[in-house]
């Protein structure tokens, strides 16, 4: 059984799931709500979609698996951001 966030609490993780694939999974949700080529497009996609919520984070891992960033909803310099 899927156990899905409220629209208050939401968080996102980009991730190398096959090579190749960067995927943009939502916690709770078994299948990736977005794949991209490349980690730059997953993770506009990722903070756009976030942004669309109340409270959020977003974990960005690069294609071996290494944290390249951590974004949420508390950081002031987040919506002057572009990306990617």
């Amino acid at each position: 059984m899927e156990v899905h966030n409220t629209q208050e609490d939401v968080n996102i993780t980009v991730m190398a799931h096959v090579p190749g694939i960067f995927s943009v999974f939502e916690e709770g949700f078994q299948h990736p709500i977005a794949q991209f080529n490349d980690m730059p497009t997953a993770k506009h996609y990722a903070l756009q979609f976030a942004q669309s919520k109340s409270k959020w984070k977003v974990s960005v891992y690069d294609a071996t698996g290494a944290l390249d960033g951590t974004y949420n909803s508390d950081d002031a310099d987040i919506a002057k951001r572009k990306s990617p």
